[in-house]
């Protein structure tokens, strides 16, 4: 199984997550986040590790070292969250930004491991 199949199986099981899921009183995750995250997954260049939150959105990660890209999905807006030793750097953007069309998220997204991720492998 390569680690998009993985990663696709983990959402689909995501579908069916109730009220409470996480027994801290999660709600399920929004069919739009899922869905969107099902088409991010597809066009990724590298592909991350995917974990839902309590907050009823979906976390990608990619951690190599102390490099971290942590990106946040939600329908149609991403958080992200960057730390990248090599370059001494580091950002937040903490601000929901949103998105009209989903090739718009697909290539920020691969901007940003094209940009940080890659060099950390």
């Amino acid at each position: 199984m390569t680690k998009l199949e993985y990663n696709l199986n983990k959402i689909d099981e995501m579908y069916s997550f109730k009220k409470n899921w996480n027994l801290y009183g999660a709600n399920p995750i929004p069919k739009g986040t899922l869905d969107l995250t099902k088409e991010v997954l597809k066009e990724l260049t590298i592909q991350p590790e995917v974990f839902p939150t309590g907050v009823s959105t979906i976390q990608l990660e990619y951690e190599k070292g102390n490099n971290y890209l942590e990106i946040e999905l939600y329908k149609n807006n991403l958080k992200v969250f960057l730390i990248d030793e090599n370059r001494e750097e580091s950002f937040s953007i903490k601000a929901k930004y949103k998105f009209k069309k989903i090739d718009s998220i697909i290539d920020y997204i691969n901007f940003l491991i094209e940009e940080y991720v890659k060099g950390w492998q």
